[in-house]
């Protein structure tokens, strides 16, 4: 949470913006955790399904150990289908097709992720011929090809149980639309 205060020269250590003579203190800056975006960061996720109609999770340090899916930033200049197969083939190994935008959300500061910013997750559904993954051992630390129904009783990071909730309720076809 943000507060209205007086200060003089607000510390050069504080995320700030002016309001007349007065400062915006951010709570979390309180904490100790400096604010070093200044707009929301676009990032692309995958929600993945193989042939048995099984979908990929991966466990992450960045997420507090939980469940969730492959996915990150998307480069200046980088359609986000190009980002989502990127991110995919560097962090599981995976060639993957996107079908189509699953879901969309906005995660704002995050508590159960390692960094203290402003995410617009595009979540897409992809297909992939191949189960067979090469983690990158650097963000993902451990997978799991699990039925959608299934995930849902598993400890996932609460936008990727989001994220499956959506595909089910949507009665979700991961076949390649033509």
């Amino acid at each position: 949470m943000c507060t209205l205060e007086h200060t003089h020269p607000p510390s050069d250590n504080l995320p700030h913006e002016y309001l007349g003579s007065r400062v915006v203190i951010c709570e979390f800056a309180r904490r100790g955790s400096a604010l070093v975006q200044t707009y929301p960061e676009a990032t692309v996720g995958a929600l993945i399904v193989n042939d048995k109609d099984e979908i990929l999770l991966v466990k992450s340090y960045k997420w507090g150990n939980r469940y969730t899916v492959p996915g990150g930033h998307i480069e200046l200049g980088e359609r986000s289908e190009a980002a989502v197969k990127r991110e995919v083939k560097e962090e599981v190994g995976l060639d993957v097709e996107p079908i189509r935008i699953l879901l969309v959300q906005e995660a704002i500061f995050p508590p159960d992720y390692i960094k203290h910013e402003h995410y617009i997750f595009m979540d897409y559904l992809c297909r992939t011929k191949s189960s067979s993954v090469k983690l990158d051992n650097k963000e993902i630390q451990d997978h799991l090809w699990v039925s959608p129904d299934r995930a849902l009783q598993l400890d996932l990071e609460s936008f990727t149980r989001n994220l499956v909730a959506e595909y089910l309720k949507d009665g979700s076809s991961a076949k390649s639309v033509t």
